[in-house]
């Protein structure tokens, strides 16, 4: 009986490992696509932008929102080609927005600062010293557009107890 229940949970392993590398392989596939659709957009966007103040940033602050889920996604996902490619075109795209005047900033891993302009979560941790906080997980990332917030971060935020 062991015998079969150790070969019940080995085939069982193998089929759930298959399943997340086609899990993975897909999700590939759609930010592949969905990057495909951006640059797209972006090249569109870009000829039809003045320097008009008004210009909406529609489309880039969904890009920056993209860009950032879609390396979240990467960043569990096992190291193969495919996903180093994917890396490289999300690369590509955030260069494009930042050459027009856009930027995400990386806010993961700083320490938190009461007079940041973001919407902070708190969450106990107790492995960090009383009173610090450091901003462990960026929900939405912050935007700015020529130096300027235009979409401020929903965070959370690991505090000491």
């Amino acid at each position: 009986k062991t015998t079969l229940v150790k070969k019940f949970k080995m085939e069982l392993g193998e089929e759930i490992e298959k399943t997340r590398k086609n899990l993975q392989e897909e999700s590939i596939k759609v930010d592949g696509d969905l990057v495909r659709l951006f640059e797209s957009q972006i090249a569109i966007e870009k000829e039809n932008r003045g320097d008009d103040e008004s210009t909406s940033h529609a489309l880039p602050l969904k890009l920056a929102d993209e860009i950032h889920k879609m390396r979240k996604r990467l960043a569990s996902m096992d190291e193969n080609h495919n996903v180093k490619v994917l890396k490289k075109r999300i690369e590509s795209l955030e260069d494009t927005i930042n050459d027009m005047d856009y930027s995400i900033e990386a806010l993961e891993g700083t320490r938190f600062d009461e007079g940041m302009n973001i919407e902070a979560r708190f969450i106990p941790d107790e492995s960090l010293a009383t009173n610090e906080q450091i901003i462990t997980r960026v929900i939405r990332p912050q935007v700015n557009y020529k130096d300027k917030m235009i979409q401020s971060a929903q965070v959370e935020v690991s505090q000491g107890v």
